[in-house]
């Protein structure tokens, strides 16, 4: 199922929902329409990966390399920037791969965390991006 993507607080944010089996296509598709809005991508702060409803998330080690390739050059437009992925039991060890990619690519300054639950993600996201670009979150 593809992913659901949407843009949140005030169009600084980006959120995605992942229901079903997730691929790393699917991943990548999402990243390349993100991508393609330059404007948005001038503005934003930072990302909700919601995976709670997914069942699985499926990726290949080629399509983590491609991804990485991906947010490598969004750094580029970006810059800093913020990610929560939300997991449960049965998407944590594919949630866990994508944040390694953040953790790892070069040049790739974000700051990135896991949680079990979205009211988690949710604080924390406003609580780092306030204390990180100094913009309260209303949403």
């Amino acid at each position: 199922m593809p992913i659901e993507m949407k843009y949140i607080g005030n169009a600084i944010g980006v959120l995605y929902v992942a229901k079903g089996t997730l691929t790393g296509e699917e991943i990548i598709n999402a990243d390349q329409k993100q991508m393609s809005n330059t404007e948005f991508l001038k503005k934003k702060k930072y990302s909700l990966c919601d995976f709670s409803q997914a069942d699985a998330i499926e990726i290949s080690n080629t399509e983590l390399i491609e991804i990485a390739a991906l947010y490598k050059e969004m750094i580029s437009v970006v810059g800093p920037n913020v990610l929560a992925i939300v997991a449960n039991q049965d998407t944590i060890s594919g949630a866990s791969k994508i944040r390694e990619v953040f953790i790892e690519t070069e040049g790739v300054d974000w700051h990135t965390s896991i949680f079990r639950t979205r009211d988690e993600a949710e604080v924390w996201l406003k609580s780092i991006v306030k204390n990180l670009f100094d913009i309260d979150l209303t949403e």
